[in-house]
């Protein structure tokens, strides 16, 4: 599975809204972090992002590439998405 079509899945059914502080769960560093990307979102203060961080099934941050890439840790997997769109739908996120 690409990872595209990875972040797909694992954002299947979340929403990118108010996930806008740039933290990681407590002390852990994310899981992976998709950046290069072109985010949309539902919030109007930013509605575009480049960069995104999960840990478990959750969204730990997400902003802009640098920002996020600093919340990595040495395990952390970085995924270059080279400026795929990933937009949120009503039942689903999808990736072009």
């Amino acid at each position: 599975m690409s990872p595209v079509h990875q972040i797909y899945r694992r954002a299947f059914g979340l929403i990118l809204t108010g996930a806008w502080s740039v933290t990681t769960a407590g002390a852990q560093a994310p899981d992976t972090v998709y950046y290069n990307a072109k985010i949309i979102t539902v919030s109007s203060n930013r509605p575009e992002a480049q960069a995104l961080a999960i840990y478990g099934d959750r969204f730990t941050a997400v902003g802009g590439n640098d920002e996020v890439l600093k919340t990595a840790g040495p395990g952390t997997r970085k995924i270059d998405l080279a400026g795929h769109r990933i937009a949120r739908a009503s039942h689903r996120c999808g990736v072009e």
